[in-house]
């Protein structure tokens, strides 16, 4: 199922068309849940990722006017349109490593800059979630050190953050 869905996908893709596909979540009683009532979405496709051992498709959804991810083994009856994508201009702005890095999961949530401070031992780890040159890094002291860092802020965002114990605070905004 999956490397027909990421065939259809990436052909989708190669002949700039549209796709559409039905989109689902499991419920507590593990049945499949459809998305929009179990309509139909359909969405632009630009890029196929890889993270967290899943298949992502980005694209442009028209719905809401965004670059957004769907996940590939959650996309049935997947199917190619003769409409040709939409969303040119969008895309052609999008910085797919920053969207990528931001995201934890691939869950989105509302983007917001955050400052974390960090024991000197995260910077390695800082540095390969945000980027050497995307962050403001400032040295408080001889064992710590400020980030100025965007992200998308969710639940996985602030697993990440309490998965560094102490070594790792979220000084600010305060509603974060």
């Amino acid at each position: 199922h999956i490397y027909y869905s990421v065939d259809v996908i990436q052909s989708a893709i190669k002949n700039k068309q549209k796709i559409s596909f039905l989109y689902f979540d499991y419920d507590p009683s593990k049945k499949k849940r459809y998305h929009n009532g179990g309509a139909r979405s359909e969405i632009s496709p630009y890029a196929l990722c890889w993270q967290d051992e899943n298949y992502y498709a980005v694209g442009y959804y028209p719905k809401y006017g965004v670059v957004t991810n769907f996940r590939v083994d959650k996309m049935v009856n997947i199917r190619k349109s003769e409409k040709i994508r939409e969303g040119f201009e969008t895309y052609s702005r999008f910085d797919f490593s920053k969207y990528s890095s931001k995201l934890f999961g691939m869950f989105s949530g509302e983007e917001c800059t955050v400052t974390i401070r960090c024991e000197n031992s995260l910077a390695g780890a800082v540095i390969d979630r945000f980027g050497i040159d995307d962050a403001v890094y400032q040295k408080i002291n001889d064992h710590t050190f400020a980030a100025s860092i965007t992200a998308d802020i969710s639940e996985q965002f602030f697993g990440w953050v309490l998965g560094f114990g102490d070594s790792m605070k979220i000084v600010s905004p305060q509603s974060v």
